[in-house]
């Protein structure tokens, strides 16, 4: 019969070794919940591709419950590559200890997502897997492809623009800012007062200020290129912040307007003249002068007369006295409606004017209202000749011209 000293040393292997089962399961059972809690999907399987294990983040990826996937194959999971291909990344997985790769995998509905799978061999007991972790990166691949057609856009973009540090130097360029200040890649690094030619430290912090106050300062300023010429451009600068509101640099967009002002100051030019064209076409209207023989011509005005209409008339009236040798000017102001100091003066001025090339001037046209005007005004009119109208203005300029005639005759 055994005694129970002899028992004892069994007993006490008995319970080390039940200790060390114990917490063995308790690090597994620890090592379980890891697996199952991870935020990315894993998964085991054979050499085949039969599914072994599959964590819970596996099963929402695919959308599949745990007892339907442990009944299936990684094939039917995996959208981009067939069985042999499968293989292939499994060996070079068993050969150099982790494969990375991206795939398709394809959810319980047909729809896919893009995943970043990591594989590496996995030996449990006498069994060899795979053992797959992999993680959902549609969006991360959304947000790159965004990026690049943004990075395509902006780069394609006929502006050009510049970011810069909160030094002021140049960390980002597009394809026409290289290409337009001529600088290339070059240009990264560069300050920007260098292409701002205008740019210094009193424009600097008005820009500053103006930033802040409204998130972007604008217009018109003079660039400097690489080989030192300047160009007109039109810029607008903003600042860049981080997530947190702190400023990190600045931003500007650059438009080269050199053939947009030059298109300008052409159209302004072409503008003048035109408006100077009208002028002289509204000059010859407002002051017509019309010929009435060989030697009388006649002035009908209309409208008001200020200074500048009254100098017109007095140009246009000793121009054509002289160019048709007139002896007689009549200057009718039935059109005339009010009759001032100034209207006054320029009759006066005219006459004088026209008496001092040899001949004289014929008022006619004035109404009773503006009789009593010059009247009240104390304007002399004795070196002018008045007619009431046009009418007795013409027959009596018509005797003048038949008496001038007959004694030319004679």
């Amino acid at each position: 019969m055994t005694s129970f000293n002899d028992e004892q040393p069994e007993l006490t292997y008995l319970r080390q070794r039940v200790a060390e089962l114990e917490h063995a399961l308790t690090e597994a059972q620890s090592s379980q919940q890891a697996l199952e809690q991870a935020a990315v999907g894993i998964v085991w399987h054979d050499l085949n591709g039969n599914i072994a294990y599959v964590n819970n983040a596996f099963c929402r990826n695919v959308g599949y419950n745990r007892a339907e996937l442990l009944h299936g194959n990684i094939l039917a999971i995996d959208a981009d590559f067939n069985a042999d291909e499968s293989e292939d990344l499994w060996q070079a997985a068993l050969e150099h200890g982790s494969v990375v790769f991206e795939t398709s995998h394809r959810r319980k509905d047909g729809s896919t997502y893009v995943a970043e799978v990591v594989i590496s061999p996995l030996q449990i007991a006498d069994c060899r897997y795979i053992c797959g972790i992999a993680r959902d990166i549609t969006e991360r691949k959304q947000q790159v492809a965004e990026l690049h057609l943004i990075k395509r856009m902006i780069d394609n973009s006929p502006d050009a623009m510049a970011m810069a540090d909160h030094q002021g130097r140049i960390i980002y360029a597009n394809n026409t800012l290289r290409s337009m200040f001529g600088y290339g890649d070059t240009i990264i690094g560069i300050d920007l007062k260098r292409i701002f030619s205008e740019l210094d430290d009193t424009m600097i912090a008005a820009f500053v200020e103006e930033i802040r106050r409204t998130g972007s300062v604008q217009g018109v300023m003079q660039f400097r290129r690489a080989d030192d010429s300047l160009f007109m451009g039109y810029r607008v600068a903003f600042g860049i912040f981080d997530a947190n509101g702190v400023p990190i640099g600045s931003g500007a967009f650059i438009r080269d307007i050199t053939e947009q002002l030059a298109a300008e100051k052409e159209r302004a030019t072409l503008q003048q003249q035109i408006i100077e064209a009208q002028q002289a076409s509204l000059r010859e209207l407002s002051t017509p002068l019309i010929p009435l023989s060989y030697n009388v011509v006649i002035m009908p005005l209309i409208g008001s007369i200020d200074s500048g209409r009254a100098q017109q008339v007095l140009e246009t009236l000793l121009e054509g006295v002289a160019q048709h040798q007139a002896e007689l000017a009549i200057l009718d102001i039935t059109g005339v409606k009010v009759v001032d100091t100034q209207v006054a003066d320029a009759l006066l001025r005219a006459a004088r004017a026209v008496r001092l090339l040899g001949a004289r001037v014929m008022l006619t046209g004035i109404q009773p209202s503006i009789a009593q005007t010059l009247i009240h005004l104390g304007v002399d009119l004795s070196d002018i000749t008045t007619r009431g109208t046009l009418q007795a203005g013409i027959a009596d300029a018509l005797h003048i011209v038949g008496r001038a005639t007959g004694r030319q005759h004679l």
